[in-house]
């Protein structure tokens, strides 16, 4: 009894020197790359990161969580790395949604995301781009590719679900069970915070205990320490989302299974994903909770006419754009096939 009182109390005093720590660092928002405003409608912002001559990369975030993860930190960066190999980065940050505006899938695919790329390609005097989407991002980017074709030249997926129905699915089993109609007229939009915590629920341990134990048990240096607190803050700054777009992505895509199934429709236009004749790098990774491994591989099966090519990363969902063996060899790859 007595040693495990020792223990709580040793426990009890580690979290108290890691909380002192904490308050002692000026926790900054992630954002290690200098970048600038080229853009902007409603909806939407786009971002350039460096001057790096060449076709232009267009990112594609979720609408979930804000893309500053790709940007975490000057050692762990995904954008940096793709910027020091030479790609001229850049990337759509969408904005909060008003509360107001019914605003549906097909207004961030036609309108928001097809806005956003004929101003990239007017400014950059190109009459093609590169995509690259993340996610959610990534379903996106699929549907943009499939209703306009003329305007992309390559597609990077990244950590994309295509198959939403794979048995190891947690997040797809658990919104089997949600009412989302139900949600979305009682709510409006979803607020970020109940999207967050939905998240940590489908590993709670992991996500949640064992990451605070683990930083008071160890010895956290001061960059892993501010590199904790920047994704702490991440993770808790999610942005409400869209009623009408929550509820279309939930149906059509972790109910219905369209982007497998097929008969995937978008302000009544045929998306066809099955048709996309573009070259596409598929990049998935081998520990990912939230879109597993199976669901994005399926992409390949999907594809009838693309040349296709994949890349497994020994990560899990967020490890793949923050790790740091992650962020020196995924942007290097990407890279690689852009190059080539």
């Amino acid at each position: 009894m007595q040693d495990w009182i020792a223990e709580l109390e040793n426990w009890q005093r580690r979290y108290a020197q890691l909380a002192q720590r904490a308050r002692a660092h000026a926790v900054r928002t992630p954002g290690a790359t200098p970048r600038r405003e080229v853009a902007r409608d409603t909806g939407w912002r786009l971002y350039r990161y460096g001057n790096v001559d060449g076709p232009p990369l267009l990112i594609v975030f979720a609408l979930v969580n804000r893309p500053q993860v790709l940007d975490l930190s000057a050692e762990r960066t995904l954008i940096g790395g793709l910027l020091a190999r030479g790609v001229n980065v850049h990337l759509i940050e969408w904005d909060d949604p008003e509360p107001q505006l019914d605003v549906s899938l097909a207004t961030y695919v036609q309108t928001y995301l097809a806005d956003c790329v004929r101003r990239l390609l007017e400014s950059s005097a190109a009459t093609q781009l590169d995509i690259l989407g993340v996610c959610q991002g990534g379903v996106l980017a699929l549907c943009y590719t499939a209703l306009h074709a003329a305007s992309v030249r390559r597609l990077v997926t990244m950590v994309t679900p295509v198959d939403f129905h794979t048995p190891d699915n947690a997040l797809s089993n658990l919104l089997a069970h949600v009412d989302v109609a139900l949600m979305t007229e009682v709510l409006g939009n979803i607020p970020g915070p109940l999207v967050t915590r939905a998240f940590l629920a489908l590993k709670p341990y992991s996500l949640v205990s064992k990451k605070f134990l683990d930083a008071a048990l160890g010895e956290i240096a001061d960059e892993r320490l501010e590199v904790f607190l920047r994704m702490e803050h991440w993770i808790h700054d999610a942005p409400s989302l869209a009623a009408t777009a929550f509820r279309e992505f939930v149906q059509l895509f972790f109910h219905e299974n369209r982007l497998l199934a097929g008969g995937l429709r978008l302000d009544g236009k045929a998306v066809d994903v099955a048709a996309i004749r573009q070259p596409v790098f598929n990049v998935y990774a081998l520990r990912d909770h939230i879109v597993p491994p199976a669901a994005a591989r399926a992409l390949g099966t999907v594809l009838r006419a693309a040349p296709y090519a994949e890349f497994a990363v020994d990560a899990g969902h967020i490890g793949l754009y923050v790790s740091r063996g992650a962020t020196t060899q995924v942007p290097r790859r990407v890279a690689d096939w852009l190059a080539a």
